[in-house]
């Protein structure tokens, strides 16, 4: 048979870019989600041996998903137009005991993309392995490896029984990459299917009919194989839309309709609660970081032993809303729009930072250890807890930071953001009749004036900063020279040190009052940093717009916003961090508060990919 084919090094071309072999296309159907990695390999022009890949019938296209091809992903395949005949099977990646480096381990591939016999033979029995022609002399016939870290495989000893080569492999000195072991692999190896106890085939291997007479050299047949590889690859990801309408029971929805007010424990503890058990069974450890005067913070690591420097994934659960509300407007999906309370600020963005971890993990993502943070008090900024300092210690050391807060429908990908906080100013003179005795009065009210007029004069808009004295009280009576005044002040800051001298110059102001025998104490009642651009922000937004790239999505664009977010505190820590991750749509804080359930997916696979890509 003549069998036209000639790679991408298919298995290089993956190990190249761990990203890719992620390929991260996140099927997060309201709730229960399920995280599909699809990477499909066409022709390469670069290798010889035509006669080498016509002998062991090398396949026209390979899939590979990091979770599964389920039935309906089977059928999709065989249903593309002019399939002659698809080879599922399994693999996975392993390091031999005793070395560092791992090998790509595959279960036998049937008649596509044969491996061809050296020395020995192939393996028969679920204990026995062929290992790749370039490990004959560090390994013998006969011998016994243990396989470690191999996710999927039922055994760990094999006894070697031959030596072979694979035309999916032309270059015996790059195997390409992995996240086992040191990150390269130095080989491969292939056994029976019964060596794996996968639920789902995470491989398959496809030929067409109308390839066999075509020139795999030609421009006729990589035009062919590029078009079936865009189709099979969209026809693929059209299952998450039938799987958005047939998922009821989901934990978008289910956090949506789960009140979650800051200021109500019980709210609060249902939600982490809801949260907890999602992560539990999906094999994490959660934490709850307590605190006498502050709500709880969820945390669930990933890699936690790893000695490469931890990566973030920020978020919070609480919303606006009072208890009550999720009864009355409900999370509801109605076509791309999802609405109800929190459904963009920010219940989904929590949810895609839960399954940009669990893509991670599922993927076998070994590279630096992942923390995920969830808040839930973030909506009240934290007033009088120490949940900021907990997310500092909880991030310390950390290289990047992704924060998932909603996005709007720009594509846009945060990189700055103000900060704010909110000030007390309280002043106290002496009460006097005004009528009788006014000169032994000493007017708060007056101070206060005072104080307001110089407070606002800092307000320099075109630089970023604001200061607004929004609310006023003081005195008790006409005829009465007022003891007290008070003033809420709102603070907006572009950076840091916009934020530090703002409060400097209002301590400045309140340690010397302007009228004799007043006193004025200024109390900050709670503070956001500012998310800064810091030196490393650039370099990140770039890779995650590489990946963009490679997900074939529109490539975001980065932007400054207002409005301040826990980003800031990570940035203030110094760790470059990305913001508004979350889901895109509109009208946070409102009754008429949406997302575009489509880009819950698309982030969350871009956010994965981009961290699989991080050095």
């Amino acid at each position: 048979m003549s069998k036209k084919i000639l790679y991408k090094d298919a298995w290089q071309s993956i190990g190249r870019s761990p990203g890719r072999f992620i390929a991260l296309v996140l099927l997060m159907l309201l709730g229960t989600f399920s995280f599909v990695g699809l990477k499909i390999t066409g022709p390469d022009m670069r290798q010889t041996g035509l006669n080498y890949f016509n002998q062991t019938h090398l396949a026209d296209m390979t899939v590979t998903s990091a979770y599964g091809l389920n039935q309906a992903d089977q059928k999709t395949i065989a249903d593309q137009a002019r399939v002659k005949a698809v080879n599922y099977g399994y693999f996975t990646d392993a390091k031999i005991k005793g070395i560092t480096n791992g090998i790509r381990v595959f279960s036998n591939s049937g008649s596509l993309s044969q491996y061809k016999v050296v020395a020995g033979r192939l393996a028969k029995t679920d204990t026995e392995i062929a290992l790749n022609n370039t490990l004959k002399g560090t390994y013998h016939l006969g011998e016994t490896i243990t396989l470690q870290d191999g996710t999927g495989l039922a055994k760990i000893k094999f006894k070697v029984v031959g030596f072979v080569k694979s035309a999916e492999f032309i270059n015996h000195n790059d195997f390409g990459q992995t996240s086992v072991g040191t990150g390269q692999l130095s080989g491969f190896g292939v056994t029976t299917k019964r060596a794996f106890f996968l639920t789902e085939y995470n491989l398959a291997r496809i030929s067409y009919r109308d390839t066999v007479k075509l020139n795999a050299y030609s421009n006729a047949y990589t035009k062919l194989i590029n078009k079936r590889q865009a189709t099979l690859l969209k026809d693929l990801n059209q299952h998450r839309a039938a799987k958005y309408q047939a998922a009821k029971a989901s934990l978008s929805t289910a956090l949506i309709n789960q009140d979650t007010n800051a200021l109500d424990a019980a709210s609060v503890d249902a939600t982490l609660t809801l949260v907890e058990d999602f992560l539990t069974s999906h094999g994490l450890t959660t934490v709850r970081e307590q605190s006498t005067t502050a709500n709880p913070v969820l945390v669930a690591d990933l890699n936690e032993t790893a000695p490469s420097a931890p990566l973030i994934l920020l978020g919070h659960l609480d919303t606006v809303f009072p208890v009550g509300t999720a009864k009355q407007r409900p999370g509801v999906i109605d076509g791309e729009r999802l609405t109800g309370p929190g459904s963009n600020d920010m219940k989904p963005g929590a949810v895609m930072a839960i399954a940009t971890l669990l893509a991670l993990k599922e993927a076998n993502y070994q590279a630096h250890p992942v923390r995920l943070i969830l808040v839930t008090d973030e909506e009240i900024l934290h007033k009088n807890a120490p949940t900021k300092e907990t997310i500092a210690r909880l991030s310390k050391g950390a290289v990047a930071g992704f924060n998932f807060e909603s996005a709007d429908p720009d594509n846009g990908i945060v990189t700055g953001r103000k900060g704010g906080a909110i000030v007390d100013l309280t002043v106290t003179g002496i009460a006097a009749h005004s009528g009788k005795e006014p000169e032994k009065g000493r007017s708060a009210v007056l101070e206060l004036a005072h104080q307001i007029i110089k407070a606002e004069a800092l307000t320099d808009q075109a630089a970023g900063k604001l200061v607004n004295c929004g609310l006023v009280s003081g005195g008790t009576s006409e005829n009465i020279i007022p003891d007290h005044a008070h003033t809420g002040i709102a603070v907006r800051f572009t950076t840091k040190q916009q934020g530090d001298e703002l409060l400097a110059a209002l301590q400045e102001q309140a340690a010397h009052p302007t009228v004799a025998g007043t006193t004025v104490e200024m109390k900050v009642a709670t503070k956001i940093d500012s998310m800064d651009t810091l030196p490393g922000t650039a370099a990140l937004l770039e890779k995650l717009q590489a990946s963009s790239r490679l997900l074939h999505q529109p490539v975001p664009h980065g932007k400054q916003t207002g409005g301040a977010s826990d980003a800031g505190v990570l940035t203030a820590h110094n760790i470059p961090t990305l913001c508004g991750l979350g889901i895109m749509g509109g009208g946070a804080h409102t009754a008429h508060e949406y997302g575009l359930v489509s880009s819950m997916f698309d982030r969350a696979a871009l956010v994965a990919t981009t961290i699989a890509h991080l050095d």
